[in-house]
């Protein structure tokens, strides 16, 4: 009696193959939208770690009258400026970061897909005694749809 049962066998060429081919086109999707959410990581913890900075620009403000007298060469108040070349030593993912006339111009160590460093622009204007900041710059969604942060 013969019986009814196969000899189990493993996988076919064919069917590793097409495993394989899946496991590609997942990662071809995956690496490059996890590359990019990394990118908006980082440039959040650039604007989070730069309070300082906004703090003691608004106070200036307070202070002087305007945001034109907010400088940090002439104002102790104000965290010194981060020269070109930081590269993250003094605050995280700021290669350079200056306060001029209450602008506080940041450059960041993290890149677009072309390699290009991205940098935010952060204005104040002040209106009945409080102090608003427009923020700008290459490191905005608007500019770098895929890497940049909202800045609205």
């Amino acid at each position: 009696m013969q019986s009814s049962l196969k000899a189990e066998r493993g996988f076919t060429l064919i069917e590793l193959m097409i495993v394989i081919a899946i496991v590609g086109i997942l990662a071809a999707v995956a690496v490059p939208q996890y590359t990019n959410y990394v990118a908006r990581s980082k440039l959040g913890g650039v604007l989070s770690n730069i309070t300082s900075w906004q703090v003691a620009v608004e106070q200036c403000i307070q202070d002087r009258g305007a945001p034109t007298n907010c400088d940090n060469a002439t104002v102790p108040l104000i965290p010194a400026d981060i020269a070109t070349g930081d590269d993250g030593a003094t605050v995280s993912y700021v290669d350079k970061l200056a306060t001029v006339k209450g602008v506080i111009s940041i450059t960041t160590t993290v890149t677009d897909t072309a390699g290009t460093q991205l940098n935010f622009i952060y204005t104040p204007t002040t209106s009945k005694g409080y102090t608003e900041w427009s923020l700008t710059g290459t490191g905005c969604k608007s500019s770098t749809p895929s890497r940049g942060v909202d800045c609205k």
